[in-house]
């Protein structure tokens, strides 16, 4: 075989070889992509934002350094609407705000697992409660602007019942 002949030969198994690396970085390239978009069964991170086109938060998912967990959801304009969490003594609460970011209704419940609800006027003055004991008690009240009650309805767990009246 010519010098000519052979150098021909190894010219073309070095274009296949080339050709075949190639082949082989672009398969292993689609396999890293591929893996990096499969799903995952865990997120592991201390706050996470939902944004919307913009670019603006409309959810949040956090845990602060003060150990509350919570869920924050926001209007177009940025203010928080909806306040969802967990404190670090277990309570929880969800708070719903108005647009002008002031909070309108609220749930609480204690670790003990007492619970109550308030609705807020616009001037953040509670106007109407309601809560149960552990005891299993319970109480609504509706209150004037100032907070004095007004009326208050209370059950016990004996099955009795009162009403009081305000002035």
């Amino acid at each position: 075989m010519s010098i000519e002949t052979r150098l021909a030969n190894v010219e073309r198994s070095l274009a296949r070889t080339r050709l075949m690396n190639l082949g082989l970085l672009l398969g292993l390239s689609a396999l890293i992509a591929g893996g990096a978009q499969s799903t995952s069964d865990k997120i592991v991170a201390k706050e996470l934002s939902i944004v919307d086109n913009d670019g603006n938060e409309r959810v949040v998912i956090a845990g602060d350094d003060n150990g509350v967990a919570s869920v924050r959801i926001f209007d177009a304009e940025g203010i928080a609407r909806i306040s969802s969490g967990v404190n670090k003594d277990n309570s929880s609460y969800t708070q719903w705000f108005d647009a002008a970011g002031k909070s309108r209704i609220a749930a609480l419940c204690s670790p003990s697992g007492q619970s109550s609800v308030q609705w807020r006027d616009a001037n953040g003055n509670v106007r109407i409660g309601g809560a149960t004991m552990n005891n299993g008690d319970s109480t609504m009240m509706w209150m004037a602007p100032n907070g004095k009650p007004q009326i208050k309805v209370m059950t016990d767990t004996n099955g009795n019942a009162k009403f009081i009246s305000g002035d």
